[in-house]
């Protein structure tokens, strides 16, 4: 029995993600995710309680209360610290469509939001001092209703901004 030719535009496609199929979604047209730079206040706290530790040691007070709270600090906070740039990381996405673009802000947030083109009034991109030096930045979304959504240490923010511009256009 033939079956009845199917529209393209509402016959679910599978995308594969990692390896996993995900079905009733295109494949994006183009992707941002985000910027290493999102370590650098881990990597800051380690080398300055590395220091302050050093410097109680080397003055001889390495048995006193501040160095085990330096001690408990390298143990425990930076370890939290680095498992939640990690999973920032890992979660940290802007992906454009035809008609929509889909953001996640990353871990601790649960989903990403699916945001139509056609309610955003203005795209832009901030840098502060690490997104300078390094290269990351936060993509702004200004929607028709005036609020501001953030998509923060997204790697090349200038080329996201950019090509959400153009895809707002060509929608």
């Amino acid at each position: 029995m033939a079956s009845a030719p199917q529209n393209p535009e509402t016959t679910p496609v599978s995308l594969k993600v990692e390896g996993v199929a995900v079905s009733g979604e295109r494949q994006a047209l183009h992707s941002f995710r985000a910027h290493w730079h999102i370590f650098v206040p881990t990597a800051v706290i380690s080398v300055l309680y590395i220091s302050g530790w050093l410097v109680l040691y080397f003055m001889g007070l390495s048995g006193g209360n501040l160095a085990r709270l330096f001690i408990v600090v390298l143990a425990i906070g930076v370890p939290l610290l680095f498992a939640n740039a990690f999973l920032r990381y890992q979660t940290i996405a802007i992906d454009l469509f035809e008609k929509h673009l889909r953001y996640h802000t990353g871990w601790p947030k649960a989903e990403p939001v699916v945001l139509p083109y056609a309610i955003i009034d203005n795209v832009r991109y901030s840098r502060g001092l690490s997104g300078r030096l390094f290269g990351g930045g936060t993509v702004i979304l200004q929607l028709v209703a005036g609020e501001a959504i953030g998509v923060a240490d997204v790697e090349k923010p200038e080329q996201a901004a950019a090509k959400i511009v153009q895809m707002m256009d060509d929608s």
